[in-house]
């Protein structure tokens, strides 16, 4: 009977060792926070990933920053928000930059440059006589088919979205999910975002690691300071400058990644001078 009394004695001490033992473990390390405000809103455990639960829920996630109720996230209440309305905003550079005299966001066929005007008809789709920032990224686009570039401007049908936009660190989920880019969300953008954000998940799992929602190499980063995955010929080097006009294929006044592979293909004599 002594022996039937200490066992339950034993077996108690037993229990009371174990859990002091797994008290003095220390806790796991927290997940370090996701660095894209939008993913952090997203990541409701905390963990730095996003679960097919998660992406499931973006929607409503988006829609807690929603102020006034109307289904829609603007300028204002992304900003109010933490979650941007100030990244990814359109530059106006390239080819507007440089045609648009009177400064009205278009190019007139008077301002287009000779080359510009010989395909200016089939440029202007919507036949209203002018070439808007759509309709020129659409040109470059096409020209750009053969070497990896997608056909049809952002928001467009058939047209993934391009994560483009950047903020201080890289480019943004506002810049993925905001197809239109007005710096706002509309309520088909915030209904579509669970689908959108999934253009990121590589592994094909229905989920985004905390690899797949990182901002993708900043390209060019030795020379291109603002950050726009191209340069300018004020951020060009001299050597750069030499040759800018020449490799400048789209004559957008910029060089891409692609134009400058054609450097490396194809070296000038000049190249190898020092800068």
């Amino acid at each position: 009977m002594g022996s039937l009394r200490i066992a339950p004695a034993l077996l108690a001490l037993a229990l009371a060792a174990r859990a002091d033992g797994e008290a003095a473990k220390p806790a796991a390390p927290a997940a370090e926070p996701l660095r894209d405000p939008i993913a952090r809103l997203l990541d409701a455990d905390g963990d730095g990933a996003l679960s097919a639960e998660e992406l499931k829920g973006a929607g409503a996630a988006l829609l807690s920053k929603d102020t006034d109720k109307d289904g829609a996230l603007s300028r204002e209440e992304l900003k109010a928000g933490g979650l941007g309305g100030e990244e990814g905003a359109p530059r106006r550079g390239g080819m507007l930059a440089r045609f648009d005299s009177d400064g009205d966001g278009r190019i007139s066929r008077d301002e287009a440059p000779e080359w510009l005007k010989q395909g200016f008809g089939e440029i202007d789709r919507n036949g209203d006589g002018f070439l808007d920032e759509e309709e020129l990224r659409a040109m470059r686009g096409r020209r750009r088919g053969g070497r990896g570039g997608r056909e049809g401007a952002p928001g467009q049908e058939g047209a993934r979205p391009e994560w483009t936009g950047r903020g201080r660190t890289g480019p943004t989920l506002l810049a993925l999910l905001d197809a239109d880019r007005d710096l706002s969300l509309s309520a088909k953008e915030i209904e579509n975002a669970p689908k959108a954000l999934l253009d990121l998940d590589k592994g094909g799992d229905g989920a985004l690691s905390r690899e797949e929602l990182a901002p993708p190499p900043r390209p060019l980063a030795g020379l291109d300071r603002d950050g726009d995955g191209r340069i300018s010929r004020e951020e060009a080097s001299e050597r750069l400058k030499r040759r800018f006009d020449e490799l400048d294929k789209d004559k957008d006044g910029f060089l891409d990644e692609a134009e400058l592979k054609a450097l490396d293909a194809v070296p000038g004599p000049s190249d190898r001078e020092p800068e």
